[in-house]
């Protein structure tokens, strides 16, 4: 994890909403030929976020792993569902992260 974007963020929520506008924007613009998934996070409440995750190279395993790094990092807990997958011919895949209650 490039350092720089997780001072940006002090939370786990935080940082994966700053993938797409931050991140990625960032990815695209110095190098046009990248080929990103395309991710819109929605935060319901303080302990759930709705990540939905759309790419052709299907790589929303990896996505998992690195959304459980990321709450490492950052010290947190979380618990993860993959309800919509695209390797179960889903339009997209939907993870759901949730922070159990202390």
């Amino acid at each position: 994890m490039s350092p720089q974007y997780g001072a940006a963020s002090p939370t786990l929520f935080g940082f994966l909403q700053s993938i797409e506008p931050l991140i990625h924007r960032e990815i695209r613009n110095s190098n046009k030929s990248s080929s990103l998934p395309v991710i819109v996070v929605r935060v319901t409440d303080e302990q759930h976020l709705l990540m939905r995750y759309n790419s052709p190279r299907k790589l929303c395993f990896l996505a998992e792993g690195l959304i459980r790094v990321v709450a490492k990092y950052y010290g947190e807990t979380v618990e993860l569902s993959h309800d919509k997958c695209l390797h179960r011919g889903d339009i997209c895949c939907e993870l759901n992260v949730i922070k159990p209650a202390a």
